[in-house]
C-alpha cells in the first residue's frame, strides 16, 4: 500500500473505519487474508473492527473487515520496522480533525437551553467543543476510567475542583456509565484550568510519544479557541476588557494538610532569606514568583524555587 493511499484513507470522511483488511494483509506481512482476519477477531480489537464501514456490529463473519485509524496505527507499530511516514500522515489527519472540531463557534439567538452547559440562557457566540476529560480520552485514545482516576488524584484533589458528572455513549445521563470532569463555565478561570489539566496530563500521565505529539496539537487549538472566546465575550459585553493572558490559579488553591502547610511555611521562609539582593542578584524577581506561589499554596513550586536557590 502506497503512502498516498494511506493518506487518502486517513482523511476519508465517510466512516470511522476506513481501512479495509483486503488491502492490509499483504502490507502487514500476512500471506493470506484469513490469517489477518484471525488477528482481527481477537477480543482486544473488537471495538475497532467492523464488517461494514458505515455501521458498527457486534458479530463478524468472513469477508472484508474494516478497522479504525487508531488500530491501523497500532498494527503499523507492531508489524512494520519503519513507519515514520505513516506517523506524519496520522498527525496531519489529527491536526485537521482537531482543528475543525475545536475551532468551531455557534451563535445562539434565542435564550433556549442548548447542549453546551456553558451557554445556558446566554445569547451570542460560544465555542461548541466541550472542555471535559471525556473528550480528552477520546481524542488521545486513552481509557476513560483511567484518565478520570488520574485527574481525581493528580489534579482535581490539589485544586479542590469537584465538577464531576456521568454520561453514556449517547451523551445522556440516564443509565450513565462514563464519569468525567467538566470545565465548561462562564468563568474564564474554570476554562483556563482545563489547559493546566492538559499540562498535568502531558507531564505525569503515561502517554506514548505519538500521544504526546497529539496533546501538543490539541492544547494549541484549545488555547486558540479560548482566546477567540475572550474576544467574543468582550465584544458582546459578557466580560470587561482586560489582559488576555491568564494565570492558572485564580481562586483554585490546592487543599493542603496541616503538615503540608507547616512545611510550606518553613520552606518559604528559608527561600525568602536566600532571595536577599546581597545573596542573589535576581532575588527581587525570584521573590515575586516565590510569594505568588506561597499565596496560591503551591508547595511544589516553592520547593522548586528553594532547591534552585540552595
Amino acid at each position: 500500500m502506497e503512502i498516498e493511499r494511506i493518506k487518502e484513507l486517513f482523511f476519508s470522511t465517510i466512516t470511522n473505519y476506513p481501512f479495509p483488511s483486503s488491502e492490509l494483509y499483504l502490507f502487514f506481512g500476512f500471506s493470506r487474508h484469513n490469517n489477518f482476519i484471525r488477528v482481527l477477531n481477537k477480543e482486544e480489537y473488537k471495538s475497532d473492527v467492523t464488517i461494514k464501514p458505515w455501521e458498527k456490529v457486534q458479530q463478524r463473519r468472513s469477508g472484508v473487515y474494516f478497522i479504525t485509524r487508531n488500530l491501523f496505527y497500532i498494527f503499523c507499530q507492531k508489524f512494520l520496522k519503519d513507519y515514520n511516514n505513516i506517523t506524519q500522515a496520522y498527525l496531519e489527519y489529527k491536526r485537521e480533525a482537531l482543528k475543525s472540531k475545536i475551532l468551531n463557534f455557534a451563535f445562539y439567538k434565542k435564550p433556549e437551553y442548548p447542549k453546551l452547559d456553558i451557554c445556558k440562557k446566554l445569547k451570542g457566540h460560544f465555542y461548541t467543543y466541550n472542555l471535559n476529560t471525556l473528550n480528552i480520552s477520546k481524542d488521545l485514545n486513552v481509557d476513560v476510567y483511567d484518565l478520570f482516576k488520574f485527574c481525581s488524584l493528580e489534579f482535581c484533589s490539589k485544586y479542590d475542583y469537584k465538577s464531576a458528572r456521568c454520561t453514556n455513549e449517547y451523551g445522556m445521563d440516564r443509565e450513565a456509565a462514563y464519569p468525567y470532569y467538566s470545565f465548561d463555565d462562564i468563568k474564564h478561570e474554570t476554562r483556563y484550568l482545563f489547559i493546566k489539566l492538559l499540562e498535568t496530563v502531558f507531564e505525569k500521565y503515561k502517554l506514548t510519544d505519538f500521544q504526546k505529539q497529539v496533546i501538543k496539537i490539541y492544547s494549541g487549538f484549545v488555547k486558540l479557541m479560548l482566546e477567540k472566546q475572550v474576544v467574543f465575550d468582550i465584544k458582546e459585553h459578557r466580560r470587561e476588557k482586560k489582559q488576555k493572558t491568564f494565570t492558572f490559579y485564580f481562586n483554585y488553591k490546592p487543599a493542603l494538610t496541616k503538615e503540608q502547610q507547616a512545611e510550606l511555611k518553613v520552606i518559604y521562609r528559608k527561600a525568602a532569606m536566600l532571595c536577599h539582593p546581597d545573596k542573589n542578584i535576581n532575588g527581587e524577581q525570584i521573590f515575586k514568583n516565590l510569594n505568588n506561589a506561597n499565596k496560591n499554596n503551591d508547595l511544589a513550586k516553592v520547593k522548586e524555587i528553594f532547591s534552585r536557590l540552595s
